[in-house]
C-alpha cells in the first residue's frame, strides 16, 4: 500500500500540490478569513455592528452552496486547471474592489456576494474530482492531504493579516488577499496543467468500457440510490453539530473565564486538529473499513464535545478536538464516499450536491447557537445538542452497508452489498 502511495504520488504530485494551494487560497480560506479578521476594525472605521457584518459570512456560504452543482457541472466537462485559474484571478480582483468600499453597507455585501460567485471554481468540487480521478489506490490519503489547504491558511493567514491590519489598516490587508489570489493562480493553474487531459481526451475515454471516467451512475441515478440519501441525511447532521461550535468557540473560552492568551492558543490547536484530521482520516479510510471508521470518528466527536460541555476549563482542548477532528474529516469522506458508490462519470455534480448540504446547514448552527446562549445564558444545551447529532451522524453512516466490490479486470457490483439498488458488471477500477 506504501509502495502504491508513493507511486501515484511521484506520478500526480503536481495535482496534490497545485490542490494544497488552490483550497488554501481558495472560495472558503480567504474569504472568511478577511471577514473573520477584519471584523473589529471595520466595526470601528465604518460604524457598522459585528451582526452586519457576519451577514458577508451568511452571503457566502449560501451563494457557494447553490453554485456549487453547477461548478460541479462545469468540473465534469472543462479543465479543472482553467475553471481554478479564472475563479482566483477574479476573487483577486473582487478583493481589490473591496479594499476600495465606504462606508455603503448593501454594496459591501453585493461584492461579497459577487466574490463568492466568481470564486466558487475555487471550493474543493473541482480540486476533489481531479484528485480521485489521479488517486486510485490511495484515494482517502490523496484526498487528506489535499485538504491540508484550509488547515494550513487557518494557521498562517491570522499570523499574518493580524498584525499586517493592526498597523496598516483592513483595506491594505484585503489588498493582500488580493495579492495572493492573484499570485497563486497561476501556480495552480501551472501545476493542474501538467499531463492534464484535455476535455476532448477524457470524453473519448468516456466511450471506453476501460476508463474509469465512465464507471459509475448518472445524476439521476445516484439522487435516488440509498447511499445518496444516507450521506445526505449524514453530512448535514455533522455540518449542523460542528459549523456553530467553531464559530462559538472564542466566545464558549471566554464565559469560562479563559486568558486572551489561552484563548489564542486553544483557538490555533483547532487548525492543528484539524490538519491532523484530514491526514490520517484518508490513511483510516483507505486501510480499514469506511464505514466503521466514519461512525468511530464521530463517536469520538461526541465524548470529546461532552467533555468540554462538563469539564469547565481544562476541557477545552477536548472542544478544539471535536471540531477539527469532526470538520476535518467531513471533507475527506465526502469525496471519498462519492467516488466509492457513484462512481465518476457525473462525479463533480454528484459531490457538489452534496457539498451543498453541507454548506447550507453551517449556516443554521451558529444562529442556533447564539439563541441558546441568548435564551439560556450558556452553551450547554447546544454542546449537547452537538453531541448527539455527531453520535447520530455515525449512526446514519452505518446504514451506508458495504463499498462495492471494486477489483482489477472485470468486477461484478451488487447492489445488494453496496446498497445501490442495482446490479452493474464494470471493468477496470475506480
Amino acid at each position: 500500500m506504501a509502495r502504491l502511495f508513493r507511486d501515484e504520488l511521484v506520478q500526480h504530485w503536481n495535482v496534490l500540490l497545485g490542490s494544497i494551494i488552490g483550497i488554501g487560497c481558495g472560495a472558503i480560506a480567504l474569504p472568511v478569513a478577511a471577514i473573520s479578521i477584519f471584523m473589529r476594525d471595520q466595526q470601528v472605521d465604518l460604524g457598522w455592528s459585528r451582526t452586519d457584518l457576519s451577514i458577508a459570512s451568511m452571503i457566502v456560504v449560501v451563494v457557494l452552496a447553490l453554485s456549487s452543482p453547477v461548478v460541479g457541472w462545469f468540473a465534469d466537462r472543462y479543465r479543472t486547471s482553467n475553471i481554478t485559474a479564472f475563479s482566483m484571478f477574479a476573487m483577486g480582483g473582487c478583493f481589490l474592489l473591496l479594499s476600495r468600499v465606504g462606508d455603503h453597507l448593501a454594496l459591501y455585501l453585493g461584492l461579497f456576494a459577487a466574490t463568492a460567485l466568481l470564486s466558487a471554481g475555487v471550493t474543493t468540487v473541482p480540486f476533489a474530482r481531479v484528485v480521485t480521478i489521479n488517486f486510485v489506490d490511495n484515494r482517502g490519503k490523496a484526498l487528506g492531504l489535499a485538504m491540508l489547504g484550509n488547515g494550513l491558511s487557518g494557521f498562517f493567514l491570522p499570523l499574518i493579516l493580524v498584525p499586517l491590519v493592526a498597523e496598516r489598516g483592513w483595506r491594505v490587508g484585503f489588498v493582500a488577499l488580493a495579492g495572493v489570489a492573484i499570485v497563486a493562480a497561476p501556480t495552480v493553474l501551472v501545476l493542474l496543467r501538467i499531463n492534464e487531459r484535455r476535455p476532448a481526451d477524457v470524453k473519448r475515454e468516456e466511450k471506453s468500457s476501460t476508463s474509469t471516467t465512465a464507471i459509475g451512475m448518472t445524476v439521476r441515478e445516484a439522487i435516488v440510490s440509498r447511499p445518496f440519501k444516507v450521506l445526505a441525511i449524514a453530512f448535514p447532521l455533522i455540518a449542523i453539530a460542528g459549523a456553530g461550535m467553531q464559530l462559538h468557540f472564542i466566545s464558549i473560552l471566554g464565559d469560562n473565564g479563559l486568558s486572551a492568551q489561552w484563548v489564542a492558543w486553544y483557538a490555533s490547536a483547532i487548525g492543528i486538529a484539524l490538519t491532523v484530521s484530514r491526514v490520517l482520516t484518508g490513511y483510516l479510510l483507505d486501510t480499514f473499513n469506511a464505514q466503521r471508521v466514519s461512525a468511530t470518528i464521530m463517536a469520538i466527536g461526541a465524548v470529546a464535545t461532552l467533555i468540554f460541555a462538563f469539564a469547565g476549563t481544562w476541557g477545552s482542548i477536548f472542544g478544539a478536538i471535536a471540531i477539527g477532528l469532526t470538520v476535518g474529516a467531513e471533507i475527506d469522506m465526502v469525496g471519498y464516499f462519492a467516488s466509492k458508490y457513484f462512481g465518476f462519470k457525473s462525479y463533480g455534480r454528484v459531490y457538489g450536491l452534496l457539498y451543498s448540504t453541507i454548506l447550507i446547514s453551517t449556516t443554521i448552527s451558529p444562529l442556533i447557537y447564539g439563541a441558546i446562549r441568548d435564551r439560556v445564558g450558556n452553551y450547554t444545551p447546544a454542546l449537547i445538542g452537538t453531541a448527539v447529532l455527531l453520535a447520530c451522524s455515525g449512526i446514519v453512516l452505518l446504514a451506508l452497508g458495504r463499498l462495492p466490490y471494486l477489483g482489477s479486470g472485470t468486477a461484478q457490483v451488487e447492489g445488494s452489498r453496496a446498497g445501490l439498488g442495482v446490479s452493474t458488471t464494470i471493468k477496470g477500477s475506480l
